[in-house]
């Protein structure tokens, strides 16, 4: 019961972050391109009905994945197993920090979350020699945990080297996106509004 609950939850959240990942890519386009598909993209989730649905299963997931963890983190001792696991524990972690701060920013700093929001912290020294690892790690911790599930699923229709081959190729998709969306926005121009947030908090 526990697996199926946090597999829907899973779905939930797969489209969601899928669709804030493809927002994300659109920086490798330009600065326009992105806030251009993230005005599209908030009428699908910022809207108190899909909000609402998109926390409960962030909660889900949190609760359910740590449990999901402590169950099997000394039975999977495969690659794959290991690879859902901790990319899986990564992400409660990610997860829980990610919504906290976006909910202050919004609700308490007053601020769009929008591009700026994100790219002002991999723009600050020192704080970014964390935030670049912080969000790299999340894009890639998410390709682990996709990759991971369909490595399992698909060996139903595929020789098991095939879909070895199908994880693998989702591993080093996550990890080379991850270095292009960090890298460029690294290279982002903050306005100050966003800047001057952050130093009040991080003196």
């Amino acid at each position: 019961m526990k697996n199926k609950i946090h597999y829907y939850a899973g779905l939930i959240m797969a489209f969601f972050i899928g669709l804030h990942l493809l927002n994300h890519s659109m920086i490798l386009i330009s600065e326009e391109a992105y806030m251009g598909f993230m005005d599209f993209a908030r009428k699908i989730y910022r809207n108190p009905v899909s909000e609402t649905i998109l926390l409960l299963a962030v909660i889900v997931q949190i609760v359910s994945g740590i449990q999901l963890f402590r169950k099997k983190r000394k039975t999977d001792r495969r690659l794959f197993d290991r690879l859902q696991l901790y990319s899986g524990l990564y992400f409660v972690y990610f997860l829980t920090t990610h919504t906290l701060a976006v909910m202050a920013g919004r609700y308490y700093f007053e601020l769009d979350t929008n591009l700026y929001f994100g790219a002002s912290v991999v723009n600050m020294y020192p704080v970014l020699l964390f935030y670049i690892f912080h969000y790299g790690l999340a894009i890639f911790a998410f390709f682990a945990h996709i990759g991971s599930l369909h490595y399992f699923r698909v060996q139903r229709f595929v020789p098991e080297k095939t879909a070895r081959l199908h994880g693998l190729a989702m591993l080093g998709t996550g990890f080379i996106l991850a270095i292009l969306i960090v890298g460029k926005l690294m290279t982002v121009d903050v306005p100050m509004e966003y800047i001057e947030v952050y130093n009040g908090i991080f003196r």
